[in-house]
């Protein structure tokens, strides 16, 4: 019987940065999804149940952080590893991200090292 891959929700509305990360993670050997607004991204983290949710801030529709906030109040998600990216600064943001339950914080431009340790810490294996 196959082993199930990690299932890795991207969740990023700028698309060349998107195609990147999903690109990466493949590679790595995760089963990557990707969505570009936040709407969507609820949808699917209900539909799909992802491993990890790789969740950019400043998204259409629904923000990152309030995403990141309804996870963390239902029960079937609230252990639900996230790793907030934005390419705000601001201490703020940061904060914000905490407050609203994230694992991890990266700053963008981040190096996709930086990530795939994110990504592999949040899943066990690091």
């Amino acid at each position: 019987m196959a082993e199930r891959k990690t299932k890795v929700l991207v969740v990023e509305d700028d698309v060349d940065t998107s195609d990147n990360i999903k690109a990466r993670l493949q590679k790595e050997g995760y089963d990557t999804l990707t969505c570009y607004d936040g709407l969507r991204a609820l949808e699917m983290i209900r539909h799909e149940s992802p491993d990890v949710v790789v969740l950019d801030i400043m998204i259409p529709g629904v923000p990152g952080h309030h995403i990141c906030r309804l996870l963390k109040f239902d029960e079937r998600f609230q252990n639900l590893p996230i790793i907030v990216v934005t390419g705000r600064s601001d201490t703020e943001y940061r904060q914000m991200a905490e407050k609203a339950g994230a694992s991890r914080f990266l700053r963008k431009p981040f190096e996709m090292s930086q990530l795939l340790e994110a990504v592999a810490a949040a899943v066990g294996g690091a």
